[in-house]
């Protein structure tokens, strides 16, 4: 059986997208079927099927949706369209058990930080958030931009809450390193976040645990049943997100990819590489090596002598990377990254 995947551009470099695909891969090889991965300019090949849709952009999804009538979506969210299947996390129940975490330890003023009003995903841990704490809630959203200030406001209101909800992890580290920057104590701060349980936790953190690639597993059986029966059907799923304070394990190492890329790397260095892919969108190994090598102040020469790669192909990635974030030069594309990294 073939188990069509559409990404959207760049999103199966993303460190969630590259959890997604592992779990994708690994599911259908099991069973012997093949994974084809379409671009959007190839839709029209895969007729009236089923396919897994590698992303959680409302806007994106619809495109597609409008581009090709015939492919029936299997989304890694939970629909708003009537009749499309999905898999996904039950973030609501995620949601309520850090709130209710935080409710143990005596926090009473939350905030949610920060939903990305594009990200399906995103909206549902913002509503569920708003369902639980009130209609004037504090929500902070973060526009996917690197080059504008995404924790101004929240830096600038802190001193009105004891606790913080992040929508992931990266955020996480980057709020708390901003918070840090601008001298706010936050030692008896509470900070929590949805994340996948192979990353390294603070004992501090509370953590909504979600696991992107049993989700890819899961959309592949849903896909593998769908394509089964008889008649056009739908199918929703949600995996449980476990809450829990999680404590350090010293000894593991952190696997993040199954095509080769960043494979057990050390905490820091995969903190390091998964802030690159969500500032930038999307970046691979190399992308992630030539910028910590200019971070560290590293010419495109010393740079293509430890990469083994040319001076033009180097500056043609940066060239990719500036453009992609917005930005009217290198040095401008390294400052900014300076104030989050």
């Amino acid at each position: 059986m073939n188990i069509y995947v559409i990404s959207r551009e760049g999103y199966d470099r993303l460190y969630w997208g590259e959890r997604y695909m592992a779990g994708i891969c690994d599911e259908a090889k099991s069973a012997g079927d093949s994974v084809i991965r379409l671009d959007t300019d190839r839709l029209g090949s895969v007729g009236k099927s089923y396919a897994i849709f590698l992303s959680s952009s409302c806007r994106w999804i619809g495109s597609v949706m409008s581009a090709a009538p015939d492919i029936r979506p299997i989304l890694l969210t939970e629909s708003v369209w009537p009749g499309v299947s999905f898999t996904t996390f039950d973030y609501a129940a995620g949601v309520r058990g850090l709130l209710e975490g935080f409710r143990s330890k005596g926090y009473s003023r939350t905030a949610l930080v920060s939903c990305n009003p594009d990200s399906l995903n995103d909206v549902a841990k913002k509503n569920e958030f708003i369902r639980c704490c009130g209609n004037e809630s504090p929500v902070y959203y973060f526009h996917r931009s690197i080059g504008s200030q995404i924790f101004t406001e929240f830096i600038r209101d802190s001193e009105q809450y004891d606790s913080v909800i992040c929508t992931n992890d990266i955020i996480l580290f980057m709020l708390k390193k901003q918070l840090a920057a601008a001298g706010i104590d936050t030692s008896g701060f509470g900070f929590s976040s949805f994340g996948d349980r192979k990353l390294y936790r603070e004992s501090k953190v509370n953590y909504a645990l979600t696991d992107y690639y049993e989700l890819g597993r899961s959309a592949v059986c849903c896909c593998r049943h769908l394509n089964g029966s008889r008649c056009d059907s739908t199918l929703s799923v949600r995996l449980g997100c476990k809450c829990d304070n999680v404590k350090l394990d010293g000894g593991s190492k952190v696997g993040t990819d199954s095509f080769g890329q960043l494979d057990f790397l050390d905490d820091s260095s995969a903190i390091f590489a998964q802030q690159l892919k969500f500032l930038l969108g999307g970046a691979d190994s190399t992308d992630v090596e030539l910028l910590k090598l200019a971070l560290e102040g590293c010419s495109y020469e010393e740079i293509s002598g430890r990469l083994y790669m040319s001076v033009n192909s180097l500056k043609r990635r940066m060239k990719n990377m500036i453009e992609t974030a917005g930005c009217a030069s290198k040095n401008e594309l390294i400052e900014i990254l300076r104030q989050y990294l």
